[in-house]
């Protein structure tokens, strides 16, 4: 793209404004560098992707957003010449393995990022063109197997095993214990959920595999400050509040025992309760006791 001059069109004002050469109608599949887009008043992502003739999925791709994602004004994003997805190359995969996984002709792929050859080193980024996000399935858990005594564990033993340690914790069974750290406050009628608290600021680990539903920053969140809620399936969620900063962003793909964050003490917190991890379970959205899933 930078071969190619930016157009040129006027604002309500009378201002002349550059424009990216994406909104031309010339073949892009040579075009191998990216553009930024600021955001202004009034826009939104489908309209921030018309105006580059593109679709809005592939703008959520590029730049880590999901259809709950607020755009604000003066934020930039990414701007890839045509649709599609941007692949890290993983250790082991060549060319041919990537096209095969995306189902892209790898001539395509070649052109689009000018490679002078084949070679593809771990960690690099390539641009797939018609690509599409490709995202693991959930696991799906039956919630009677979730509450049998074979995969129970209790505070106690659990808590043993976690205290001293950054290391992620075993993992296995349906939900771990989610941090370091002692239960505060537990569940009650007008507290469905466990406080677990340590003032080292321990991480804090993905209870099950799961997609980041939402992943909160920044904000007084209903009180709950910095959190993260993780779909699991099954109706199955949970939820971490109270976060110094999160790890994760909405939409992504963790594991169990993933780091999604770091405990802290934002949103509303009093006195003792200080520095800890606010911990909900929700069945078909009911807020559940949490011991009864770990």
């Amino acid at each position: 793209m930078s071969a190619t001059p930016s157009a040129i069109i006027a604002d309500d004002a009378g201002f002349m404004l550059p424009v990216n050469p994406q909104t031309n109608t010339s073949d892009r599949s040579s075009m191998n560098d990216k553009a930024t887009h600021t955001v202004q008043s009034g826009e939104t992502l489908s309209i921030i992707a018309e105006t580059y003739g593109l679709k809005t999925a592939t703008l959520m791709w590029e730049n880590n957003l999901s259809e709950r994602s607020v755009l604000k004004v003066g934020q930039t994003l990414v701007i890839p010449p045509v649709d599609g997805v941007t692949h890290t190359v993983k250790s082991g995969q060549n060319l041919d393995k990537i096209a095969t996984l995306y189902g892209i002709d790898k001539a395509n792929i070649l052109k689009q990022n000018a490679l002078a050859d084949e070679t593809v080193i771990a960690g690099q980024n390539i641009y797939i063109p018609g690509g599409k996000m490709i995202v693991p399935a959930a696991p799906v858990y039956d919630s009677a197997s979730i509450r049998s005594s074979t995969i129970a564990r209790t505070e106690s033993t659990t808590r043993t095993a976690l205290e001293g340690t950054d290391a992620a914790p075993t993992v296995g069974r349906f939900l771990i214990y989610p941090t370091r750290g002692k239960i505060t406050q537990g569940y009650r009628s007008y507290h469905r959920a466990v406080d677990i608290a340590d003032r080292s600021q321990p991480p804090i680990w993905a209870a099950a595999a799961g997609t980041v539903l939402k992943a909160s920053s920044g904000t007084w969140g209903g009180g709950y400050g910095n959190h993260v809620i993780i779909d699991h399936g099954n109706g199955i969620q949970t939820l971490y509040a109270h976060l110094e900063y999160l790890t994760v962003t909405e939409g992504q793909y963790v594991n169990q025992g993933e780091v999604i964050g770091k405990m802290g003490n934002t949103g509303r917190v009093y006195g003792v309760t200080g520095i800890h991890l606010h911990f909900e379970v929700g069945d078909n959205g009911v807020k559940m006791v949490p011991s009864d899933y770990y």
